[in-house]
């Protein structure tokens, strides 16, 4: 009877660590594209205007760990990377929303990365992005991304920033997100 209670355990703890294991291994393999650093070709930043997005159907018998997606967007100003067009098809994945949060914005400022000639958004990365009085894009600041461990470096200070719908409030321009995002979290992701 004890035999068969360790064992019940122990399968229990094996499953466990198996699911560690796997969410770990997914975790690493989402953070870049086989590990490649960012080069203008290989990575564009940019303000977008979603034309279209749509589920990426499962094949029957498929079990993914993330949720796909393919959207078309138009670039209204790009950041970084010498993409030409003036639209993009890329595939987004996510694990903990049942949508990615970027396809809910009016203009995301979008971060992708390109492997084996198709687009990737950057997993979770975007910021949601206004048009401002001055002729520029900002997003409201996010404080808890000033202080992350990621940007303890980084010498981004949110502002004052006046937006076309004449409200005002503290944020960053887009640049200065970029900013934050490429010597953070894109960093620390090997990418830069």
């Amino acid at each position: 009877m004890k035999l068969l209670l360790r064992l019940r355990i122990f399968s229990k703890i094996s499953r466990q660590l198996t699911i560690v294991f796997l969410m770990s291994t997914a975790f690493l393999s989402m953070t870049t594209i086989h590990g490649q650093a960012a080069t203008p070709e290989t990575f564009i930043v940019f303000v977008g205007e979603k034309i279209s997005f749509e589920p990426i159907p499962q094949k029957d018998g498929e079990i993914h760990f993330d949720k796909g997606f393919r959207a078309t967007y138009k670039i209204l100003k790009k950041l970084y990377g010498s993409y030409s067009a003036d639209t993009i098809v890329f595939e987004s994945y996510t694990h903990k929303e049942p949508f990615p949060g970027f396809s809910k914005c009016k203009n995301p400022l979008l971060y992708l990365s390109k492997d084996d000639g198709k687009w990737y958004q950057e997993k979770y990365q975007y910021d949601e992005v206004f048009p401002t009085k001055n002729g520029r894009w900002a997003g409201v600041g996010k404080s808890w991304e000033y202080g992350h461990s990621n940007n303890k470096d980084v010498k981004t200070e949110p502002e004052n920033i006046l937006f076309n719908d004449g409200t005002t409030s503290i944020g960053n321009y887009a640049e200065d997100l970029f900013y934050l995002r490429r010597h953070g979290v894109l960093a620390a992701r090997g990418l830069f």
